[in-house]
């Protein structure tokens, strides 16, 4: 608190004493911190964008939100802001206004590929299942190892009734990381809608195999 202390109205003051509060996990604390410099400074970016974190953390979604509005307000292209805002809607099962605020975000940085995750997610609860399919491409044409979004990819073509490419889909995430038995039992699913119940047993009796054997740790 020395910093305050030395001259109350500087808004650094507060906002290293907030973001010291934050690393410790003092979040209500950190927030009134940086509600007290934005007293002082009302339009300072950093303060208003660490106070929206502190309130996020410590569940005042909708305060939260409304210091993100006001973030975007300030500077409309700050994907970050928008991208946040969007988080915290999708916490609250608001998923319009979470896809909007992410396909802002999407235009402001079209390489945030941890943002396409998010876009992906909220558009399959939309039932915009093209979006979320092009989004999971997108996502494995930069990094063809990423099981976790071949397995999305091959749910959304299994929730939208194209059963060839889930199968397709599931196979390579299988091929990917053959211990994990959830991707046999999302194929084995695909197989038995497709009329094949004879494949649809060995992925079964293989992800019950890999269940019961001693964990094994991943070097």
């Amino acid at each position: 608190g020395t910093a305050i202390q030395l001259n109350p109205r500087d808004p650094d003051g507060y906002q290293y004493k907030g973001v010291w509060l934050m690393a410790n996990k003092h979040y209500d604390e950190a927030a009134r911190v940086l509600s007290k410099g934005l007293s002082f400074s009302p339009h300072n970016d950093k303060l208003l964008m660490y106070r929206a974190m502190s309130l996020s953390e410590s569940g005042q979604i909708e305060q939260a939100i409304k210091d993100f509005s006001q973030l975007i307000e300030l500077d409309r292209k700050q994907p970050a802001s928008w991208k946040k805002r969007g988080n915290l809607y999708a916490q609250q099962n608001r998923f319009e206004e979470a896809y909007a605020d992410y396909n802002m975000a999407a235009e402001l940085a079209p390489k945030d590929y941890r943002l396409k995750y998010r876009r992906a997610e909220v558009a399959v609860k939309l039932k915009k299942y093209p979006r979320a399919i092009s989004d999971y491409k997108e996502i494995i044409a930069r990094n063809p190892l990423d099981d976790d979004a071949v397995k999305k990819l091959g749910d959304v073509y299994m929730i939208s009734g194209n059963l060839v490419e889930a199968i397709k889909a599931y196979s390579e995430a299988i091929e990917l990381s053959p211990e994990i038995s959830s991707y046999y039992l999302a194929r084995s699913a695909a197989y038995l809608k497709s009329g094949k119940p004879a494949l649809s047993k060995k992925d079964r009796d293989k992800a019950r195999r890999i269940k019961n054997q001693p964990a094994v740790r991943k070097i």
